[in-house]
């Protein structure tokens, strides 16, 4: 069976040691020199019928061993760099440059990542206008969607844009009794840049922001989070004269971490969120910016539909959907699984015990992303996140939870 998968190696050994940094700070965009260092191991592998690989990366021997176990390719390989620098020499090349965030941008582009950039020119996605870099963070900042959601026909949570030198004074007398707050972070990507607040001791993570080596004063997004009923994704396109939307049901699990993603279906909803994304891609075109967005809905239980997350960007689901069409998986859900345990060292002997315990996953399942893989040298724990997709007709909660337990066995065995 053919392969499409997109992998992230994971960040450098200084922020993997801290979890309380990836909740802070976003990997994908990076807006400092400090967040710049976490770019260093990103990777890209890209699969056809056993015969083309596409990668690039700057990581040592295992992840070549990991590559060619199992991929088993022998002379049709290709590496491109992700980075300007090998690895060993990233932090010390990096500091020499002396970046401005500009010039950062400028490099690794904002909005979404070089790892997201060179999928775009695998899978061949033009993209049809260039746009500056100011022009994207200004879109992509947090609180862009608190100056547009008045123009919205849909409702905004109650959300504040507070300097990052007055947080602890603006959460000093904060009611937690009936609802939390998702502080986000300015440029982040997903869920890296937001930290959920739920009750008053959680407010000592504000105690290590401020510790942080900001370089300047910036903004956060505090936003009330919505009790929901339903949750939403979208993923958009406009290019001036052609606007496409897809809608997808979000259901996660229990801890809210895994998740998977299924085809909008409910007439009415799917009504609202097109009226959603055109004003949205109205929005955008007057700012200048033709190309790919997303955003994510809530609906409550009094059935109000809240946008909540506005990416302007390629989006994950966007290559997910392209990774559909490239492998002609016309009615699929996407799943994501995120279990802690033991580092992954080589993913073709995780997949094998994989199918021993489940022997139909090789036909069932598509990986598209997968993190957690670790150098030889890191004996901790860490947190594995497996991104697939899977034929509609494969789906059920019981096959899910045996793939879910398999997983689990898998990395603790």
């Amino acid at each position: 069976m053919s392969r499409l998968i997109f992998t992230n190696l994971g960040i450098d050994l200084l922020w993997d040691k801290n979890k309380a940094l990836s909740k802070l700070f976003p990997a994908r965009i990076p807006s400092s020199e400090h967040l710049l260092l976490t770019q260093q191991n990103l990777g890209l592998f890209f699969s056809k019928v056993e015969d083309t690989f596409i990668g690039h990366t700057g990581v040592d021997e295992t992840y070549l061993d990991f590559v060619n176990s199992f991929f088993k390719i022998s002379n049709s390989t290709h590496f491109l760099k992700a980075n300007p620098f090998d690895s060993a020499n990233w932090i010390e090349e990096v500091k020499k440059l002396e970046l401005s965030h500009k010039n950062i941008r400028n490099i690794f582009g904002a909005g979404f990542s070089v790892l997201e950039k060179d999928i775009c020119e695998l899978l061949n996605i033009n993209f049809p206008k260039q746009h500056d870099t100011d022009l994207y963070s200004k879109l992509n900042d947090k609180t862009f969607l608190l100056e547009i959601h008045n123009d919205l026909p849909v409702l905004f949570p109650d959300s504040k844009i507070v300097a990052n030198s007055q947080l602890k004074n603006y959460f000093k007398n904060y009611d937690f009794t009936n609802v939390s707050c998702l502080l986000k972070f300015p440029q982040s990507s997903g869920g890296a840049g937001q930290i959920r607040l739920k009750q008053t001791k959680d407010l000592k993570i504000l105690d290590f922001i401020e510790r942080q080596p900001y370089e300047t004063e910036f903004n956060w997004l505090a936003q009330q989070v919505i009790p929901s009923s339903e949750e939403y994704t979208s993923f958009c396109y406009t290019d001036g004269l052609l606007d496409e939307y897809q809608h997808l049901v979000v259901k996660y699990d229990k801890n809210g971490y895994s998740y998977f993603h299924s085809t909008a279906t409910e007439e009415q909803k799917c009504e609202t969120l097109d009226k959603l994304a055109s004003k949205v891609s109205e929005i955008l075109r007057k700012q200048g910016y033709l190309g790919y967005f997303g955003f994510d809905t809530i609906w409550n239980d009094k059935g109000q539909c809240y946008i909540v997350d506005l990416n302007v960007r390629l989006c994950k689901g966007h290559l997910i959907q392209n990774a559909a069409e490239f492998f002609s998986v016309e009615d699929y859900v996407c799943k994501r699984i995120r279990i802690d345990g033991k580092p992954i060292i080589n993913f073709y002997d995780f997949w094998n015990h994989l199918q021993k315990l489940i022997p139909e996953i090789h036909n069932r399942v598509f990986p598209i992303e997968v993190s957690g893989l670790k150098s030889i040298n890191q004996s901790q724990n860490c947190q594995l996140e497996l991104t697939f997709i899977c034929p509609l007709m494969y789906i059920n909660s019981a096959w899910y939870n045996q793939l879910d337990k398999a997983i689990e066995a898998t990395l603790n065995k």
